[in-house]
C-alpha cells in the first residue's frame, strides 16, 4: 500500500486485510505473513492519523497470526526509539503494547521476547530515566510476560527500577514504582525478596537520607507489600523502626515555622501511614500480629493530628474518658479546605487531614484483617474516635471517621465477626484441650460490655454529630444512616429518647425523603429491636418515609423495601392493646388505601402485589377497622382471586382473614358465594387444591355456609374423590369440611358416595382426630347397622381403612357389645389383624381395661403385619393412658427377647408422651442393660436405629446427653451394639435446632468427637460409615465443631482412610460372571465429600477459617492420587475439592515439604490418568468410564489453568513453563479440550 493511494482506501484495505489474515479458513503462506507485518510497520509512519490508528489496531491480532514469527517484528519496533523527550509514548511503543498484551500462550516465545526487549531497555540508564517509552514497555513486560523472566532477570530489573524510582523524572519514577508492584508478584523465594529490599536500602542510603529519599523508599516498599504480601510479611519487622522513625512521633507536637518544611515532614508521615495501611491490609502472620498494638497507638496519635488548627494545640488528648464534658471552643473550617477534594495535590496541600484519613483506614484494615484485636481498639482508640465525631470539620475526614465507627459497631454486634471468632476460639480450645495465647481474646474489656456501658454517651455523641454537622449529614446521608443502623444493631436497640431524637433530627435536615438501602437498614434495625411506642414524635416521620417508598412505583427496589418494613411492622408490632389504639389507627389510615391500590394495579410486579396482599392480611387479622375499609378489602379479594398469579395467595389470605374473624361482620352471603365459586372451581387444580380446601374449611367453621352451599361442596368433594386427589396434606381439611357440612345437609341419597369418601380418608393417620366427629354426623342420619353394612361393601374387615372406620363407628355409637366381641376374637386368635386395627382405633377414645399382655404376646408373631399392628396398638394404649400402663410396658421391656418390635414401640411412645425425669433415667438404664446383654454381632443388629431414636428422645427432651456419653466412654469393647446405637443418635438429635441452641458448646463438642473420630478410625466398616455420616451432618449443622474435629483428624484420614481397603472388597458371582464388590466405596466417597464440604464451608463463612490450620501441602499428593484413580464418583468429588483447595491455598505448589515436589506429582498423576490404557477386550462400560474420566479431568485442567492465568493459583517461573507445556500437550492430544465446558 503506497502513500499515493487515497488514505481512505488505505484505511479500508488495512481493515479488510486484517479480516482475511484472521480468517481461519484462509490458508496464508509464510511470505504473506511476513509481508503483512511489513505493511503494518510501514503504516505506523503513515501521514494520516486514521491509517496509523487502524494499523495500531491491527497489532492487537498480529501476535496470533505470526506466532513465533512475531520476534522479528518486535525487534524492529524495539529499535524505533523516540527522537525527542516527551511525556507521551510513541506509536511504536503502543504497537508493542498491543503485541505483548495479546501474545499467544507459549512459554518459549515469552522467554524470547524478554530476551530481545529487556537488555535494550536496561542498557541506557540516562534515556530510561528521561524517556517514558522505556518504562511503558517494561511495565508491559512485567504485566503480561513477567512470570517468564528468570530470577536473575527479575532481580536485576527490580534493582534498575529502584534506581529509577529514586533518580528518574517524576512521571517515570512513579511508573517505576508501579512496575515494581507488578514484577514483585512473580518472586517465589525469600532470597530474591531479601536482595530486593537490600538493594532498596542501598538506594536510600545513596539519597543521603533526605525526606524525598525516605518517601521514595516507603512508596516502593508499599508497592512490594501489596504485590507480594506472602513473602514481604517476613520483612515487616525489619523496617518497623524505620517506619516509626519516619512518623516522627516524638516531634508531633512541634510545628516548624517554615510551612514548606512542615509539609515535607507531614508528607513523609503520610507515606509511612500508607505503608502501614498496606501492611495491615495485605500481610498476615505472627510477625505482623505482634505489631497491632503499636499500630493502634500510632492511630491514637494521628486521628486528631491538626498542626494548623487555629487557637488550639496541634495534638488533642482525645483518649480521655467519655465522661469528660469539658467544653471546646467553636472554630471555623481549616485554612486548607480548598484542597479537600483533591487528594492527589501533593505540592500545595495540607497533609495533616490526609494523615487523619489514613489513620482511619489503618484502623479499618486492622479490624478487617485482625478482628480478634477488636477489644484493643476499644481500649486505645474508641474514645478518641467519638470525640473527633463532634470536633472534626473537614468533610473528607469526617466521612472516613463515620465509616470507621460504623464498621466498629458492625464488628461489635453479637453477629459480628469478633463474636463469631470468640465462639469458635472457645470451641477450638475445647476440642484441642489447650488455651490459645492471644491476650486480646482474654481481656475483660469485652466490646459489647464497653459499648453497652457507654451507650448513653455514645448516643449523645452521635446525636451531636447529626445536629452539628448537618452538611455532612445531608451530603452523605447514606453514611449517617449506616452509622445509626450499625449502632442500633450493636446495642440491640436504642433508648426511646434517642430513637425520637435521631428520627426527628434527620427528618429536619432531609431536603427530600431518602430512598436508599441505608434508610431501609436504619428503620429495619429500629423495628427489629424496639417497639413502635419508642418512636414517639418520630412515628409520623417513619410513616411518611414508608408512604414515600410505597408511592414510588417506578422504583421497584424502593417499593419492596417499604413493603418489607410495613410487613415487619404489621407482623411484629400490630396488636389491639388499649394503649396502642392511636398508633394502630394511624397505621390503618395511612396504609390501607395505598396497599389496596398496589394490589389492584396490574402494571406493578407480582412481587409488589403479593407483598401488599401480605400486609393487608396482617392488618385484617389483627386490627379492628371501619366498615368501609372492611368492604374495600373484601372487594379486593373478589378481584385478586380471579387473577392467576395472585389466586393461590388470595385463597390463603381469605382463609387467614376468615379464621381471624375481625372483618366477618362485613361479610355478605353474596361475597361468600362468589369466593366459594372460585374455591370450588380451583379444587380440581392440584396447585390450588389445598388452599381452596382451607378456604372452604374456614367458611364452614365460621358458619357462613347455607344448605345450598353445603350440597355444592359435597358434590365437588365427590368429584375430588373420583379424581383421587385426597392426600395426607388435605385429608384433615376434607374431614372437617364434611363434618361441618353434614350438620346441614342430608346425604341419604348420596350415602354410598359419602361413605366412600370417608373410607379413603381413613388411609391417613392424620385424620384420626377428625374421624369421630365425622362419623357422629353420619350416625345422626343413618343407623349403625346400615352404616356398618355399607362400610363393609368397600372392603374386607382386614383392610386397615375398613377396620378403622368400623372401630370409630362402634365407639361413637357406644356399642360395647361389638367391642366385647372384638376382644373375644383377640383372645381366641381370630381375625387378629382386623381386631388389632379396630382396638387400636378404639383405644384412642376409651380405655379397654384389659392391660397390655394380649397385645404384647403378639410381638412374637410370625406375621409381620400382626407384629406391626400390635406395636401400634400398644403405643396407642400407653400414650393415651401412660400413668396406668407405662410401668407395665417397662417391666415387659426388661425381660423381653423380642427387641425390634419392643424398641420400635418404645420410640413411638416417647414421641407421644412426656415422662418424668426419673422415668427417663430408668428407661435409659433399661436400654443400656438390653444393649449390653445382646449376643448378636453388630453387623446383624437390625433394630439399633429404633433404639437410637429412643436415646435421641432422651437426649433432646430430658437432657441425658452427658450420661449417655459417659456410658459410651465406658463401653467395652468399643465395637459393640451399644456403641453403634449411641453413634446413630446424631441423625436424630442434630436435626433439632432447639437442642443445638440450648446445649452447651463443650457438651456438643464432646458429643461430636465421641461419635466421629472414635468411629471413623475403628476396624468396623459399619462404625466407619456411622462416623463419617455424623461428621458430614455436623458440618451442615455445627460447622465450627466439625472444622475443629477435621483439623485434628485430617492427618489420620489421609494416612488410612482415603485409599481402598482390600478387606472390604469381595467377589460375587452374577450368573456365570465374577464381579468385585467394593463395600467400602460409599464410605470413601463420604470421606472425600467431607473434605469438599470443609472447603465449601470455609468459603461461605470466612470467620471459621481461624479453626482450620491444616498444612494441606503435606497431604495433597496422596489425596489427589488416591482420589483420581478411584471410582469415577470419587474422582469427580476429588477434582471439585482440589479446585476449592487451590482457591484456599493459592501458594500450595510453592511450599517446601522436603524432597517431595508437589507440583511435579500433580502433573504426573494427571498425565497418568489421561494416558491410562484400556484392554483390547474391554467392555463398552469400561470404555465409557475412561472417556468420562478424561472429560472430567480436562474440565478440571481448564478451570485450573484459568486460576493460574488470573494469578489465583500461583506458580513459580519454571512451574509456569512446565504447566504451559503440559496444557499444550493435553490440548494437542485431546481435541475435545477446546470444546469441553
Amino acid at each position: 500500500m503506497t502513500k499515493d493511494t487515497d488514505p481512505d482506501l488505505r484505511f479500508m484495505a488495512l481493515n479488510d486485510l486484517e479480516k482475511e489474515m484472521t480468517n481461519s479458513s484462509v490458508n496464508v503462506s509464510c511470505n504473506q505473513i511476513l509481508a503483512y507485518s511489513e505493511i503494518l510497520l510501514k503504516c505506523l509512519d503513515d501521514e494520516f492519523s486514521e491509517v496509523r490508528t487502524q494499523s495500531l489496531k491491527c497489532f492487537e491480532s498480529v501476535s496470533f497470526i505470526l506466532g513465533q514469527d512475531i520476534l522479528p517484528l518486535i525487534r524492529e519496533l524495539s529499535k524505533k526509539k523516540p527522537k525527542k523527550i516527551s511525556i507521551t509514548s510513541t506509536i511504536y511503543t503502543m504497537a508493542l503494547h498491543n503485541i505483548l498484551k495479546n501474545l499467544p500462550p507459549n512459554e518459549e516465545l515469552y522467554t524470547s521476547v524478554v530476551g530481545i526487549l529487556l537488555p535494550e531497555l536496561l542498557e541506557n540508564k540516562r534515556r530510561f530515566f528521561t524517556e517514558i517509552d522505556y518504562i511503558e514497555i517494561l511495565n508491559d513486560i512485567a504485566t503480561y510476560i513477567g512470570n517468564s523472566m528468570t530470577k536473575k532477570q527479575i532481580s536485576d530489573t527490580l534493582s534498575f527500577l529502584n534506581d529509577a524510582a529514586f533518580n528518574a523524572d517524576t512521571i517515570i519514577a512513579k511508573k517505576s514504582i508501579l512496575a515494581c508492584n507488578v514484577l514483585v508478584k512473580n518472586i517465589d523465594d525469600d532470597l530474591t525478596i531479601s536482595a530486593f529490599i537490600d538493594n532498596l536500602a542501598e538506594m536510600y542510603e545513596r539519597s543521603k537520607n533526605s525526606i524525598e529519599g525516605k518517601i521514595t523508599f516507603l512508596s516502593i516498599f508499599a508497592a512490594a507489600v501489596s504485590g507480594n504480601p506472602g513473602l514481604m510479611s517476613n520483612h515487616i519487622t525489619q523496617i518497623w523502626d524505620f517506619l516509626v522513625q519516619c512518623l516522627q512521633i516524638n516531634e508531633i507536637q512541634k510545628i516548624d515555622d517554615d510551612y514548606e518544611a512542615q509539609q515535607k515532614f507531614d508528607m513523609l508521615r503520610l507515606e509511612s501511614m500508607k505503608v502501614l495501611v498496606k501492611v495491615f491490609t495485605f500481610c498476615k502472620g505472627e510477625s505482623v500480629d505482634t505489631l497491632v498494638v503499636d499500630a493502634l497507638s500510632i492511630c491514637q496519635l494521628f486521628v486528631s493530628y491538626n498542626p494548623y488548627k487555629a487557637g488550639e494545640a496541634n495534638f488533642e488528648e482525645d483518649d480521655e474518658s467519655l465522661n469528660d464534658d469539658e467544653a471546646e471552643s467553636e472554630y471555623t473550617d481549616d485554612d486548607y479546605s480548598d484542597y479537600q477534594q483533591d487528594d492527589d495535590d501533593d505540592d500545595n496541600d495540607d497533609f495533616s487531614w490526609k494523615l487523619r484519613v489514613e489513620s482511619f483506614s489503618l484502623l479499618t484494615s486492622i479490624i478487617q484483617n485482625f478482628p480478634i484485636k477488636l477489644p484493643l481498639i476499644f481500649k486505645y482508640n474508641f474514645n478518641s474516635l467519638l470525640n473527633r465525631l463532634t470536633k472534626e470539620t473537614n468533610k473528607v475526614v469526617l466521612t472516613a471517621l463515620v465509616e470507621t465507627l460504623a464498621y466498629i459497631f458492625e464488628s461489635s454486634s453479637s453477629e459480628g465477626v469478633y463474636y463469631s471468632l470468640l465462639s469458635s476460639k472457645t470451641m477450638a480450645e475445647t476440642t484441642t484441650g489447650r488455651r490459645f495465647s492471644d491476650v486480646s481474646m482474654q481481656t475483660d474489656e469485652d466490646p459489647y460490655t464497653v459499648l453497652l456501658g457507654q451507650s448513653n454517651q455514645v448516643c449523645d455523641y452521635v446525636a451531636e454529630f447529626t445536629e452539628k454537622n448537618q452538611t455532612v449529614a445531608i451530603e452523605r446521608m447514606d453514611l449517617t444512616l449506616k452509622l445509626l443502623a450499625k449502632l442500633t444493631i450493636a446495642l440491640g436497640g436504642l433508648d426511646p429518647k434517642y430513637i425520637q431524637l435521631y428520627v426527628v433530627s434527620l427528618n429536619k435536615v432531609w431536603t427530600s425523603l431518602v430512598g436508599t438501602p441505608e434508610a431501609f437498614c436504619f428503620f429495619s434495625a429500629l423495628l427489629k429491636y424496639d417497639s413502635l411506642e419508642s418512636f414517639g414524635n418520630g412515628l409520623p416521620c417513619l410513616i411518611e418515609y414508608l408512604k414515600f417508598c410505597l408511592s414510588n412505583d417506578t422504583n421497584h427496589r424502593l417499593v419492596i423495601d417499604g413493603l418489607n418494613l410495613v410487613n415487619e411492622i404489621f407482623d411484629k408490632h400490630l396488636s389491639e392493646c388499649p394503649s396502642r389504639q392511636e398508633i394502630m389507627a394511624q397505621l390503618v389510615n395511612s396504609f390501607t388505601g395505598q396497599l389496596l391500590e398496589k394490589i389492584s394495579n396490574k402494571t406493578l410486579s407480582t412481587e409488589i402485589r403479593l407483598q401488599s396482599l401480605s400486609a393487608i392480611v396482617s392488618l385484617s387479622c389483627k386490627i379492628s377497622m371501619e366498615t368501609d375499609k372492611k368492604h374495600q378489602i373484601l372487594e379486593m379479594f373478589t378481584q385478586t382471586i380471579s387473577t392467576e398469579v395472585l389466586a393461590y395467595n388470595t385463597l390463603n389470605a381469605i382463609a387467614k382473614v376468615v379464621k381471624a374473624s375481625k372483618i366477618l361482620d362485613a361479610v355478605t352471603s353474596g361475597w361468600v358465594k362468589t369466593i366459594l365459586d372460585y374455591a370450588l372451581e380451583y379444587l380440581s387444580m392440584s396447585e390450588f387444591n389445598n388452599a381452596s380446601l382451607k378456604v372452604i374449611k374456614e367458611f364452614s367453621q365460621a358458619q357462613l355456609l347455607d344448605l345450598e352451599d353445603g350440597q355444592r361442596i359435597l358434590y365437588y368433594l365427590g368429584k375430588l374423590h373420583s379424581e383421587k386427589m385426597s392426600s395426607s396434606s388435605n385429608c384433615v381439611d376434607i374431614g372437617i369440611i364434611m363434618a361441618q357440612v353434614l350438620k346441614r345437609v342430608n346425604v341419604a341419597n348420596d350415602l354410598k358416595l359419602t361413605v366412600s369418601i370417608v373410607v379413603d380418608l381413613c388411609a391417613y393417620d392424620k385424620v384420626d382426630d377428625v374421624l369421630p366427629a365425622l362419623m357422629s354426623q353420619l350416625l345422626k342420619q343413618n343407623s349403625e347397622e346400615n352404616l356398618t353394612q355399607l362400610i363393609q361393601q368397600f372392603g374386607k374387615t382386614t383392610d386397615f381403612k375398613i377396620s378403622k372406620m368400623l372401630a370409630v363407628l362402634t365407639v361413637v355409637s357406644q356399642n360395647d357389645i361389638s367391642i366385647g366381641n372384638i376382644l373375644e376374637n383377640l383372645k381366641n386368635g381370630r381375625d387378629l389383624y382386623f381386631s388389632l386395627i379396630f382396638l387400636n382405633q378404639v383405644s384412642k377414645s376409651i380405655d379397654l381395661n384389659i392391660g397390655l399382655e394380649p397385645f404384647l404376646m403378639l410381638f412374637s408373631s410370625q406375621k409381620q403385619n400382626i407384629v406391626n399392628m400390635s406395636v401400634k396398638t400398644v403405643s396407642t394404649i400407653v400414650s393415651k393412658h401412660s400413668a396406668k400402663y407405662l410401668r407395665e410396658f417397662l417391666n415387659y421391656l426388661r425381660q423381653t427377647t423380642f427387641l425390634t418390635p419392643s424398641s420400635k414401640c418404645l420410640a413411638l411412645i416417647l414421641n407421644n408422651i412426656h415422662v418424668t425425669n426419673e422415668e427417663a433415667g430408668e428407661i435409659l438404664q433399661i436400654i443400656v442393660e438390653i444393649e449390653k446383654g445382646l449376643t448378636i454381632k453388630v453387623e446383624e443388629n437390625t433394630g439399633y436405629e429404633n433404639v437410637a431414636s429412643c436415646l435421641s428422645n432422651l437426649i433432646v427432651e430430658y437432657g441425658l446427653l452427658e450420661s449417655i456419653l459417659s456410658i459410651l466412654a465406658e463401653s467395652q469393647p468399643s465395637i459393640s451394639n451399644l456403641a453403634i446405637t449411641i453413634g446413630s443418635t446424631p441423625k436424630f438429635t442434630f436435626t433439632n435446632e432447639t437442642f443445638l441452641e440450648e446445649t452447651s458448646l463443650q457438651l456438643l463438642v464432646r458429643y461430636a468427637e465421641q461419635t466421629t473420630s472414635n468411629y471413623i478410625f475403628s476396624n468396623s466398616l459399619m462404625f466407619k460409615e456411622a462416623g463419617i455420616s455424623n461428621l458430614n451432618l455436623f458440618m451442615s449443622k455445627k460447622a465450627n465443631i466439625a472444622i475443629s474435629l477435621m483439623t485434628k483428624m485430617i492427618p489420620n484420614i489421609m494416612e488410612s482412610e482415603i485409599k481402598a481397603n482390600k478387606e472390604y472388597i469381595r467377589t460375587q458371582f452374577i450368573g456365570p460372571y465374577k464381579h468385585k464388590i467394593d463395600d467400602g466405596l460409599n464410605y470413601r466417597k463420604q470421606i472425600f465429600e467431607s473434605i469438599y464440604y470443609l472447603f465449601k464451608t470455609l468459603e461461605d463463612n470466612k470467620s471459621l477459617v481461624f479453626l482450620c490450620n491444616v498444612k494441606w501441602a503435606l497431604y495433597f499428593n496422596k489425596f489427589f492420587e488416591c482420589g483420581i484413580k478411584d471410582d469415577q464418583s470419587i474422582a469427580s468429588v476429588c477434582l471439585l475439592t482440589t479446585l476449592k483447595l487451590f482457591e484456599r491455598e493459592p501458594y500450595i505448589f510453592g511450599q517446601d515439604i522436603g524432597d517431595v515436589d508437589i507440583f511435579e506429582g500433580f502433573i504426573t498423576r494427571n498425565r497418568k490418568a489421561l494416558s491410562k490404557k484400556i484392554a483390547d477386550n474391554a467392555v463398552k462400560q469400561d470404555i465409557e468410564k475412561q472417556n468420562n474420566l478424561i472429560k472430567m479431568i480436562i474440565r478440571f485442567l481448564k478451570k485450573t489453568d484459568l486460576l493460574i492465568e488470573n494469578n489465583k493459583l500461583v506458580l513459580g517461573g519454571n512451574q509456569r513453563s512446565t504447566w504451559k507445556a503440559f496444557i499444550n500437550e493435553v490440548r494437542s492430544k485431546f481435541p475435545i479440550f477446546n470444546a469441553e465446558d
